[in-house]
């Protein structure tokens, strides 16, 4: 299994903020995507899909986006609509009293 995530906080009535998260490797699953053709690809597109859940990006519809639910050929980076999730993401505001 290969899961990512985070937990937000925040004061009321204010926004939230991601304030810890965690990424879990499966090392045997990894071990044997990396034997197949490409297989470096296709790990390192798995540790981007659970990192972008760390910073906040959820599933998309998208097959073009390696947000997706699944894998799909030949995506194995950010697709343009991750891009503009991560960099509305980047936009938020800062909450230093948290």
């Amino acid at each position: 299994m290969v899961l990512g995530g985070s937990l937000s906080a925040g004061l009321p009535n204010q926004p939230r903020a991601k304030v810890t998260g965690m990424v879990m490797l499966n090392v045997r699953q990894l071990n044997r995507a990396l034997k197949r053709p490409h297989g470096d690809k296709i790990v390192r597109a798995v540790v981007l899909h659970e990192l972008a859940h760390l910073v906040g990006l959820n599933h998309v519809s998208s097959t073009s986006n390696l947000m997706n639910t699944q894998m799909q050929p030949g995506v194995i980076d950010f697709g343009a609509g991750d891009l503009t999730g991560l960099a509305a993401l980047g936009r938020g505001a800062c909450l230093p009293d948290l």
